[in-house]
């Protein structure tokens, strides 16, 4: 039986308000002061990233650490003029 491990997803922010993103099919988180935690399976899965303008994140970046610190995403964003982007990842 897997065991689901805890994750912490921080971004720096420009425009928060604009920017939202989700974990394979789950749910869409928006911006906050604080990190947002997720729980994740062992295995492959897909960061999908949002902009609502449409313009890219403005060099907001999305870094994402597991619960000892090691960090599992490292500064990715949604590039200029794009309104979403993915960025598959894996999990142990």
């Amino acid at each position: 039986m897997a065991f689901q491990r805890r994750y912490e997803a921080i971004l720096n922010l420009l425009w928060p308000h604009e920017i939202s993103w989700s974990i394979d099919d789950g749910p869409v988180y928006k911006y906050s002061d604080n990190p947002q935690v997720v729980s994740l399976l062992p295995g492959n899965h897909v960061l999908n990233m949002f902009d609502s303008w449409g313009d890219g994140w403005n060099g907001m970046k999305l870094t994402m650490t597991d619960a000892s610190g090691k960090k599992v995403i490292t500064d990715v964003t949604v590039d200029f003029g794009k309104k979403e982007a993915t960025h598959p990842f894996t999990t142990s």
